[in-house]
């Protein structure tokens, strides 16, 4: 399964605030059960989200794992409800009969 989700921060930040933020998310990926923990910014005029967090799980006990979890917990608290003005959650898994032609 893959996480994903899709953000803009809130205007009246510095850089100072988006650096704290960026290194606080990169400890996400020492909860147990993140595999491919990946920071992400828009390059496309396309999307109105500057900057996109992706992770992967092998179930979703290990991603329920990571929701519960301390570390994310106060991730969210600390980081995200303060810092994000908008944002977009979508968790994806595998078409396994897929096939490229």
């Amino acid at each position: 399964m893959t996480h994903t989700v899709s953000f803009t921060f809130k205007e009246e930040l510095s850089a100072t605030d988006h650096e704290g933020f960026f290194q606080a998310a990169k400890r996400l990926g020492e909860i147990p059960g993140v595999i491919n923990l990946c920071l992400l910014r828009q390059t496309s005029a396309k999307n109105p989200f500057a900057f996109c967090i992706t992770m992967e799980f092998s179930d979703e006990r290990q991603y329920e794992g990571y929701c519960n979890h301390p570390l994310h917990k106060g991730f969210v608290s600390e980081q995200w409800m303060t810092k994000v003005a908008t944002f977009q959650e979508a968790d994806f898994e595998t078409v396994s009969d897929w096939a490229t032609p």
